[in-house]
Protein backbone atom coordinates (compact mmCIF):
# COMPACT_ATOMS: atom_id res chain seq x y z
CA UNK A 1 0.00 0.00 0.00
CA UNK A 2 1.29 3.44 -0.88
CA UNK A 3 1.88 5.97 1.88
CA UNK A 4 1.62 8.88 -0.53
CA UNK A 5 -1.34 9.52 -2.77
CA UNK A 6 -0.78 10.49 -6.39
CA UNK A 7 -3.27 12.07 -8.79
CA UNK A 8 -3.84 10.57 -12.26
CA UNK A 9 -1.47 13.07 -13.87
CA UNK A 10 1.34 12.04 -11.50
CA UNK A 11 0.64 8.32 -11.77
CA UNK A 12 0.86 8.45 -15.56
CA UNK A 13 4.16 10.32 -15.47
CA UNK A 14 5.63 7.91 -12.93
CA UNK A 15 4.60 5.01 -15.19
CA UNK A 16 6.14 6.81 -18.18
CA UNK A 17 9.38 7.33 -16.25
CA UNK A 18 9.11 11.12 -16.43
CA UNK A 19 8.34 11.76 -12.75
CA UNK A 20 11.07 10.78 -10.29
CA UNK A 21 10.32 13.25 -7.47
CA UNK A 22 7.26 14.51 -5.66
CA UNK A 23 7.01 17.69 -3.59
CA UNK A 24 4.93 17.71 -0.42
CA UNK A 25 4.26 20.16 2.41
CA UNK A 26 5.19 17.54 5.01
CA UNK A 27 8.12 15.18 5.12
CA UNK A 28 7.35 11.49 4.44
CA UNK A 29 9.41 8.32 4.51
CA UNK A 30 8.78 4.70 3.68
CA UNK A 31 9.53 2.12 1.02
CA UNK A 32 8.44 4.33 -1.85
CA UNK A 33 10.80 7.18 -0.92
CA UNK A 34 14.55 6.92 -1.57
CA UNK A 35 15.46 10.26 0.02
CA UNK A 36 14.04 13.64 1.05
CA UNK A 37 15.52 17.10 0.46
CA UNK A 38 14.37 20.33 1.95
CA UNK A 39 12.37 22.13 2.73
CA UNK A 40 12.90 24.18 -0.44
CA UNK A 41 10.97 27.22 -1.70
CA UNK A 42 8.33 26.51 -4.32
CA UNK A 43 9.86 28.85 -6.92
CA UNK A 44 13.09 26.78 -6.86
CA UNK A 45 11.24 23.49 -7.32
CA UNK A 46 8.99 24.90 -10.03
CA UNK A 47 11.75 26.66 -11.98
CA UNK A 48 14.57 24.08 -11.64
CA UNK A 49 13.04 20.68 -10.87
CA UNK A 50 9.90 20.73 -13.05
CA UNK A 51 11.23 18.03 -15.41
CA UNK A 52 11.93 15.65 -12.52
CA UNK A 53 8.39 16.38 -11.30
CA UNK A 54 7.16 15.14 -14.69
CA UNK A 55 6.10 18.50 -16.11
CA UNK A 56 7.01 19.89 -19.50
CA UNK A 57 7.36 23.45 -18.18
CA UNK A 58 7.35 25.45 -14.94
CA UNK A 59 3.88 26.75 -15.90
CA UNK A 60 2.50 23.22 -16.20
CA UNK A 61 3.92 22.27 -12.79
CA UNK A 62 2.43 25.44 -11.24
CA UNK A 63 -0.99 24.55 -12.67
CA UNK A 64 -0.82 20.97 -11.38
CA UNK A 65 0.38 22.02 -7.92
CA UNK A 66 -2.36 24.67 -7.67
CA UNK A 67 -4.90 21.93 -8.42
CA UNK A 68 -3.38 19.56 -5.86
CA UNK A 69 -3.21 22.21 -3.14
CA UNK A 70 -6.61 23.69 -4.13
CA UNK A 71 -5.13 27.18 -4.01
CA UNK A 72 -2.49 29.26 -5.75
CA UNK A 73 0.87 28.11 -4.44
CA UNK A 74 3.09 31.09 -3.65
CA UNK A 75 6.74 31.31 -4.67
CA UNK A 76 7.91 31.32 -1.05
CA UNK A 77 5.83 28.32 0.11
CA UNK A 78 8.14 25.61 1.41
CA UNK A 79 8.01 21.96 0.27
CA UNK A 80 9.97 18.79 0.90
CA UNK A 81 11.20 17.13 -2.28
CA UNK A 82 10.81 13.35 -2.10
CA UNK A 83 12.88 11.22 -4.44
CA UNK A 84 10.70 8.32 -5.52
CA UNK A 85 12.40 4.98 -5.00
CA UNK A 86 13.47 3.24 -8.22
CA UNK A 87 11.86 0.09 -6.77
CA UNK A 88 8.50 1.90 -6.62
CA UNK A 89 8.88 3.26 -10.14
CA UNK A 90 9.48 -0.30 -11.35
CA UNK A 91 6.37 -1.49 -9.47
CA UNK A 92 4.26 1.20 -11.15
CA UNK A 93 5.63 0.19 -14.54
CA UNK A 94 5.33 -3.57 -13.95
CA UNK A 95 1.70 -3.14 -12.88
CA UNK A 96 0.87 -1.94 -16.40
CA UNK A 97 2.65 -4.92 -18.00
CA UNK A 98 0.61 -7.44 -15.96
CA UNK A 99 -2.71 -6.03 -17.11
Amino acid sequence: MLELKYNKWSMQRIKDGAKTITSRKTKHDGVEIADVVGPLPWYFIRDHLYRSEGASSPAELQRIMNQCQRRIVDDDDMFYVHIISPRMIMKFTEGDKKQ
